[in-house]
């Protein structure tokens, strides 16, 4: 009788099915369910050789309670299901850059806490990102950025993380991760937007590079993220177009094989730093 009682409440699935039309199951179910499983109670009382109408009572309370028991856990299931994907969402909302669909930096500051050796943090600024927006208007600028966002994606490893950390600048976290992997990734994303990012933003004939730092993500978040911007600043310093690892990888200084950058045109004087 349970198994039958079970069979079509999602007690037996491996994936719960509470819902009918966005509400759990109609009400009648567990009673015309229980209703029917409850019949043999009659044929035990005949067979005893009482009447049928002494088996009323015994079969309204026990498919009556039964059912009511097993409507009211289909409820509070289903109650449950709907309040865990609702902060599901909350949580998503929450730490997700709304622009790229990549994490934010609330995020990042969370899983930077988390970390375990051996990992390393990638920073990176796109260059000359002004000239963009002052070129072709900040919806090409947006564009650009979501579409650096999905380049990012599908260069690093499915253990790595992507945040966008604000404006044009971008964040990768790699864990687990050795040194030797750190720079590969590294170089994989150097080249990887400088070849890709320009054409899928709309912006044909323009190269859209980006610089970056790379650090071992050890010690504090505050130390961590002040080697990683100092060698991303010495990347901008060297030309762009290339990663600066920090002096714990034992390599002062590494730049990606990408081609020459071509900026978009401007009769603006681009920012020195960026």
């Amino acid at each position: 009788m349970s198994v039958l009682a079970a069979w079509d409440t999602g007690l037996l699935r491996r994936t719960p099915h509470f819902a009918v039309g966005g509400r759990a199951g109609p009400w009648w179910g567990p009673f015309a369910l229980f209703g029917l499983t409850s019949l043999p109670t009659f044929l035990a009382f005949m067979l005893a050789g009482r009447s049928p109408l002494d088996a009323l009572p015994v079969y309204l309370s026990i498919a009556g309670l039964s059912a009511v028991g097993l409507w009211a856990g289909q409820v509070a299931d289903f109650t449950r299901l709907q309040a865990l994907a609702r902060v599901e969402q909350l949580e998503e909302l929450a730490y997700r850059d709304p622009l790229t669909g990549a994490f934010n930096r609330r995020r990042f500051d969370d899983d930077l806490s988390g970390l375990h050796p051996p990992a390393f943090l990638l920073l990176l600024d796109l260059d000359h990102f002004k000239r963009i927006n002052d070129t072709y208007s900040h919806d090409a600028g947006d564009q650009t950025l979501a579409v650096t966002a999905q380049v990012l994606q599908e260069l690093v490893r499915p253990t790595d993380h992507v945040y966008r950390m604000g404006g044009e600048e971008f964040a990768v976290l790699l864990a687990p991760c050795e040194p030797a992997a750190a720079l590969e990734v590294a170089n994989r994303v150097c080249r990887g937007v400088a070849r890709d990012v320009g054409v899928r933003a709309g912006l044909p004939g323009v190269q859209i590079t980006v610089s970056g730092g790379l650090a071992p993500a050890l010690g504090p978040k505050r130390e961590v993220l002040r080697t990683a911007d100092e060698s991303l600043y010495a990347a901008k310093a060297a030309g762009r177009n290339r990663i600066h690892a920090a002096a714990p990888l034992n390599a002062p200084a590494w730049a990606a094989h990408a081609p020459p950058v071509q900026p978009a045109p401007s009769s603006t004087p681009a920012d020195p730093g960026r």
